[in-house]
């Protein structure tokens, strides 16, 4: 053989080698109700394993919606000669041989960890809103089943037009974020950084929280917040002043309620899964196509004015009576100052 027809011989072999060289990355995380469900290092049939792990997340966030997460049927097989791991009629994840390399055991030892850790996780996640399994039926059925959902699910009362409206601006701005952070020019020339919906997700899904404990109170109080008309979703002008108007007064705080509200939502905030709520409804809306965005942006929405005022009336039940504040006369030897520690700026 000469020396020419070894190089040939070789050459399949290293090119090989350097393809599957190249489908390894940095390890991703998989997480799930805020823990790591799984890690993976393998590219799999993507480009990268960022983009791999994206479309697990994905089926994470369809699996939260339609199946029954309360009790996981988790479940694991060979599919495609790969160990896999399903919840339910959904599919999850492959485990590859580069992906077991992380934990130094066999693939079929790690797809029993991570069925383990998805099994005890997704009680975990609590489904924000529940749709109908997008995989079952034929596709004339699933068309149709659709357009009578989105016809039925938008639906939203009147009275409840102006908050859903306000919830519907905090989807819109959480589709828009980055997933990373980006480094942009300002106007002064001056670097300013977008933060990325991981660093904003949790403070978003509070200010959320908050606004619907204020609308909440408002209500009672002040009840004039409808739109006039202007139903959520569907006014074609970005900037209304009557849809701003009406969102404005649903949210505004009014300070001889301060005290009231916000220990409303601090103990909200405080009862278990409030925040995990939220924030699954705003990964929904990051992985949903632009059609399907579009469609159920408002069921969305409603559905989660629906689930946190489920948790405000939690909360209130275990808040304590407020106490009422002493009166002057109640202190006597000094009626003209109260004693320390009593004072609004103590």
């Amino acid at each position: 053989m000469t020396a020419k027809s070894i190089a040939l011989s070789f050459t399949p072999i290293v090119i090989l080698s350097c393809l599957h060289v190249a489908a390894w990355g940095a390890a991703e995380n998989i997480v799930l109700a805020g823990q790591i469900a799984a890690q993976i290092k393998d590219r799999g049939e993507f480009a990268s394993v960022r983009e791999r792990a994206g479309r697990i997340d994905q089926r994470i966030s369809q699996a939260i919606s339609v199946e029954d997460v309360g009790q996981p049927k988790v479940w694991t097989k060979k599919i495609d000669g790969l160990w896999s791991v399903s919840i339910g009629d959904t599919f999850l994840m492959h485990c590859y041989p580069a992906d077991a390399s992380i934990y130094g055991k066999t693939t079929r030892q790690i797809i029993g960890l991570w069925k383990a850790n998805f099994k005890r996780l997704f009680p975990l996640a609590e489904p924000s809103i529940h749709m109908d399994n997008p995989l079952a039926g034929s596709e004339a059925e699933r068309e149709l089943a659709t357009a009578a959902r989105a016809a039925r699910l938008s639906q939203v009362p009147g009275n409840d037009w102006a908050i859903t409206s306000v919830v519907l601006d905090y989807l819109a701005q959480v589709r828009s974020m980055p997933e990373a952070r980006q480094t942009v020019l300002g106007e002064g020339e001056e670097e300013e950084t977008i933060p990325c919906y991981d660093d904003e997700k949790t403070n978003l899904a509070i200010a959320l929280i908050s606004d619907i404990a204020w609308q909440q109170s408002n209500a009672e109080h002040y009840p004039e917040q409808m739109l006039s008309g202007h139903t959520p979703g569907k006014c074609e002008d970005p900037d209304c002043e009557i849809c701003a108007r009406a969102k404005a007064a649903a949210i505004e705080r009014h300070e001889e309620q301060f005290d009231e509200v916000n220990r409303l939502i601090a103990a909200t905030i405080a009862v278990r899964g409030s925040v995990t709520t939220v924030t699954n409804g705003f990964r929904l809306v990051r992985v949903q196509s632009e059609d399907d965005y579009l469609s159920k942006r408002v069921y969305v929405a409603y559905t989660l004015v629906k689930k946190v005022r489920g948790k405000l009336a939690t909360a209130e039940k275990s808040l304590p009576p407020a106490m009422e504040p002493p009166c002057d006369n109640e202190y006597p030897g000094d009626t003209e100052q109260a004693p320390s520690g009593l004072t609004e700026s103590g």
